[in-house]
């Protein structure tokens, strides 16, 4: 990795921490689980299509939410 990429990649962290910092992954988590717990009753065949989707859309957010504990952390270190 040269200096360029080093910089550009320190930059890019810092946007993405800003970003996922102000993100409502709690509330946005807690809808996915109740249209997991609905939609299958209420349109299964859409629930069909669309749910493995939706499971790798949750996955990302568990993510981001246990990288955004990490970026909360961190800035409180830095006080």
């Amino acid at each position: 990795m040269d200096n360029e990429q080093y910089t550009t990649t320190q930059i890019q962290l810092a946007a993405l921490a800003a970003v996922v910092r102000d993100m409502d992954l709690d509330g946005f988590i807690e809808r996915i689980c109740h249209t997991e717990s609905v939609a299958p009753i209420i349109d299964p065949s859409l629930w069909i299509k669309a749910g493995s989707k939706l499971e790798k859309i949750k996955k990302l957010a568990i993510a981001a939410g246990d990288f955004k504990k990490v970026v909360i952390e961190t800035m409180e270190d830095g006080k």
